[in-house]
């Protein structure tokens, strides 16, 4: 039975990892227009911290919810996560993680930013959003 639990706990965020991979073979334009192709770096960086925010998100009680696995125009790695009016994005490079957090009607919204690099901030990122 535990290594069933456990398992599944692996198979939510294996299929995370495994969008964060697919990103290297996106080439210049991978967008139709000018994007950069994703950072090999800022790949890495990502596939490191969203195992790490999957472990944070685990101990705060609350459900794993994968996030949309994505690339910036400028080669970043990005998650998104939406949950009711809420939602965070987490923009990735070689050595730091950011977030845009917003909740709200679109016109109404509240948005804040800041780093997303620390344990302390992924939980407190997860806890906020789950809420």
């Amino acid at each position: 039975m535990l290594r069933t639990e456990q398992g599944q706990r692996l198979a939510g965020v294996t299929a995370t990892v495994n969008q964060v991979r697919a990103l290297r073979q996106r080439k210049e334009g991978w967008n139709g227009y000018n994007a950069l192709p994703p950072d090999p770096q800022a790949v890495a960086h990502a596939e490191s911290w969203i195992r790490e925010m999957h472990r944070h998100a685990r101990s705060t009680g609350q459900p794993w919810r994968p996030p949309h696995v994505t690339a910036s125009a400028e080669g970043e790695g990005v998650f998104e996560w939406w949950h009711g009016q809420k939602t965070l994005t987490v923009y990735l490079t070689a050595n730091t993680a950011e977030y845009v957090k917003g909740s709200g009607p679109e016109v109404d919204a509240e948005v804040e930013d800041g780093e997303a690099a620390t344990a302390t901030s992924r939980q407190q990122l997860w806890t906020w959003l789950s809420s």
